[in-house]
């Protein structure tokens, strides 16, 4: 039953008719149960999907400064896990975020000089997810990450479980830092950090 409506939610992301339809059903806490197994030991593939599927929806009710996109391609960077940004790259696949082709780029601890529009810090040690977003203060990227203390450590987006299910909360002063603007869509389904 589960599989049927993760798979379900997944093909509904994919093939997105309109933002709003998909910010209710892709981001619908009340029907999306979490794979919680692999949390604290890396990811599964059917959660690593899912949590791909929410980082390019995330993007989608974002708004950067002008300059942030002027390149011509929108950047979505991986910190530190090779797999789960196979799998990013397959759910961004064809895709386009405000009209901008998508590029995918894996980076380390070391090379944090690599421009990002969005910078996903998979479950990691405390210490290193801050070393990746000490690594673009007051730059307009959208953080994403998993560890307990992200928001307060200044992140943007960060997941969390809750009763088994895959909730995400929202720094909204850390965005603001960030010139980020987050939709009034994706607030209301986020638990709030003012």
């Amino acid at each position: 039953m589960h599989q049927n409506v993760i798979a379900a939610l997944l093909t509904f992301a994919r093939f997105s008719m309109r933002a709003k339809w998909v910010a209710r059903s892709v981001f619908g806490m009340a029907f999306l149960p979490t794979v919680a197994m692999g949390w604290a030991d890396g990811m599964s593939q059917q959660e690593s999907a899912i949590k791909a599927g929410f980082i390019y929806n995330f993007a989608k009710f974002v708004s950067w400064p002008r300059s942030a996109t002027s390149s011509g391609v929108f950047v979505f960077c991986v910190g530190g896990d090779k797999e789960f940004s196979m799998i990013f790259r397959k759910t961004v696949a064809g895709k386009k975020i405000s009209e901008l082709p998508i590029d995918v780029v894996d980076i380390e601890e070391g090379d944090l000089a690599k421009p990002c529009n969005v910078l996903y810090i998979p479950h990691t040690e405390p210490e290193v997810a801050e070393k990746f977003l000490d690594g673009y203060p007051g730059h307009p990227v959208l953080s994403v990450g998993e560890t307990s203390d992200f928001i307060a450590k200044g992140g943007v987006i960060g997941f969390y479980l809750d009763s088994g299910r895959l909730r995400f909360e929202i720094g909204l002063s850390n965005a603001n830092k960030s010139e980020l603007t987050i939709s009034s869509e994706l607030l209301s389904l986020a638990k709030v950090h003012r």
